[in-house]
């Protein structure tokens, strides 16, 4: 699956991608549509709120609020981003072959501290 992120984030994406909403690719009579990741804006600052850790971290009403002032709406997710669970922190082996980048210690913490915030609620967000 090919998946473009209209907006900055840690693994790449594209800033300067304006559209947030469906694309339609036309070449030689057929047409593809795209439906993008759904952005929202929060103090100048373009960001997904329907998946990720945004939609853990954010409330509900924030949540509801941005999907109702869409067309369409798309939540992606990682199956342990929806079951309550404890994480380890990872040793720094374990960091680098898990996530294939340098396990230095502000990695470790950034991602760990992304992994538990708002795990207990983001399932019951999502009903």
């Amino acid at each position: 699956m090919l998946q473009f992120f209209p907006t900055n984030r840690n693994f790449g994406g594209d800033n300067d991608f304006s559209q947030d909403t469906l694309c339609v690719i036309s070449h030689k009579g057929a047409a593809l549509k795209e439906y993008l990741i759904c952005l929202t804006t929060l103090m100048g600052k373009r960001f997904a709120f329907s998946g990720g850790g945004f939609f853990m971290v954010l409330p509900y009403w924030y949540v509801l609020r941005a999907m109702q002032l869409r067309d369409y709406n798309i939540c992606y997710f990682h199956l342990n981003d929806l079951i309550i669970q404890k994480f380890a922190f990872k040793s720094k082996a374990e960091y680098e072959e898990y996530f294939r980048e340098p396990g230095n210690l502000k990695n470790c913490l950034v991602r760990y501290i992304k992994m538990i915030i708002g795990h207990g609620d983001a399932f019951e967000k999502l009903k």
